[in-house]
């Protein structure tokens, strides 16, 4: 049974680490700037984001029964990073900083990737719709940062 609850938990973590940085996001305010004409409907962020967190949690949950400490570190680093961006992005509007780290997180994500593309192809496929969206995302929060 306790085997069974920290599967659960470690399955949980990226949705958890996306529940708390939603009380961040000020919605009001990412209404309140000049978008994109592409930019989706305010509805469907956490529709998308509440999908790619729970196939970050089935790869985590294969990466830690697989015991791939590196893998383990990257996969870590780029959950950080993709909950500071939310802090720079909706907190202090830096919108340039944002998309710099967007990239960086876009350069994480990849290398991590192509290290799942040789060890686990089920998570790799996992992680694809998320490199998409942050792809995505970095020319979002680009033709913001042009827009503002």
């Amino acid at each position: 049974m306790k085997e069974k609850v920290k599967k659960i938990f470690i399955l949980c973590i990226p949705l958890l680490v996306g529940i708390l940085s939603s009380f961040f996001v000020d919605k009001h305010f990412y209404q309140s700037i000049h978008l994109p004409n592409f930019a989706p409907p305010t509805l469907l962020f956490p529709i998308v984001w509440t999908i790619l967190y729970l196939l970050m949690g089935v790869v985590l949950l294969r990466l830690w029964k697989s015991n791939n400490k590196e893998e383990l570190i990257l996969f870590g680093g780029q959950l950080f990073f993709n909950f500071v961006w939310v802090l720079l992005f909706f907190q202090t509007k830096l919108f340039l900083l944002s998309f710099l780290l967007l990239v960086l997180l876009d350069i994480c994500v990849l290398y991590l990737l192509l290290q799942l593309k040789k060890i686990d192809s089920f998570s790799f496929y996992l992680m694809i719709p998320y490199m998409l969206w942050l792809y995505f995302a970095s020319y979002l929060n680009w033709s913001i940062f042009l827009l503002n």
